[in-house]
């Protein structure tokens, strides 16, 4: 214990004694960095909470009719209307590509530094731009978002446009239907007036023609279903666009240089690597002495 305090006094004795050469050596390295921190050029950040639309991969596959005609079978292709259309919301492939051609890449007055998956919602992407000014940097992420906009606006979308075709055959079908159901109506009530219970022809004609109603309440039912599928695969294939889900927040202090930390780093490196120069320092001075 006594061996230890005497090596702690004579170690803070020999610092004590080299304390002038300890103070020039921080001061130096601490005023270039001090220099250094408020010469660079500051680096300003904006950043935003995106939400990305429905970005879609989709395979065709035609349906193909089996006939029999004359004991032979025969295949054909039917028209657009039986081209049945899978597709799933994929949007890991759009955000691969907008890092590609986005990230860290100059852009305006600035670039997209930061493109990543909200932590809280799975389906908000966190976006990042920097600039040498605030406004440089939000007019950055509004560049990325209106170029992509535009390039998903312009890409051919034939999926969506076969859907929307189907949409208005499924319109007009809907709409026959339910003019032949209130012409059956009509007549089943007529029949119903004339009151020929008896009549075994009238009886026949009511059987079917209450047949036939029943047939095109089915269709109507099944039309009115296949158009809510495709209403609903409407709004997904059209909500392609990236919306803003806030307002873009800016930072008017510089992320870049960072000043208090730039010191603080160098006052302490320089004291350590001052500290750790002391038995050198000493023996330089032995040697000059002798």
């Amino acid at each position: 214990m006594v061996e230890n305090k005497i090596d702690l006094i004579e170690l803070f004795t020999k610092i004590y004694e080299k304390r002038k050469f300890i103070i020039i050596f921080v001061s130096f390295f601490t005023t270039v960095s001090f220099i250094y921190s408020y010469t660079r050029t500051p680096i300003y950040e904006a950043n935003a909470v995106v939400k990305f639309g429905n970005y879609f991969k989709y395979e065709e596959k035609i349906i193909k009719i089996i006939t029999m005609d004359n004991k032979n079978e025969i295949s054909k292709q039917i028209n657009s209307n039986n081209i049945i259309d899978s597709f799933t919301i994929n949007n890991t492939e759009l955000i691969d590509k907008i890092k590609f051609t986005y990230l860290n890449k100059n852009l305006g007055n600035g670039k997209i530094s930061y493109i990543r998956k909200n932590n809280r919602v799975k389906e908000y992407y966190h976006i990042k731009a920097q600039s040498l000014s605030p406004q440089d940097a939000l007019d950055t992420i509004k560049i990325m978002i209106t170029n992509i906009n535009e390039e998903l606006k312009n890409e051919e979308n034939s999926l969506l446009n076969r859907k929307k075709n189907r949409n208005k055959i499924l319109k007009n079908e809907i709409s026959l239907v339910k003019d032949k159901i209130t012409s059956l109506n009509r007549t089943i009530e007529m029949i119903k007036n004339k009151n020929s219970k008896h009549d075994i022809i009238a009886e026949y004609n009511f059987s079917l023609l209450m047949e036939k109603y029943y047939n095109s309440k089915i269709e109507l039912n099944k039309l009115e279903e296949n158009k809510m599928i495709i209403d609903k695969e409407l709004i997904e294939l059209s909500d392609r666009n990236i919306k803003l889900i806030n307002k873009i927040k800016i930072n008017n202090n510089p992320i870049k240089p960072n000043k208090f930390k730039i010191i603080l780093m160098t006052i302490i490196s320089s004291l350590f690597l001052s500290l750790l120069l002391l038995p050198l320092l000493n023996i330089i001075q032995s040697r000059n002495s002798k």
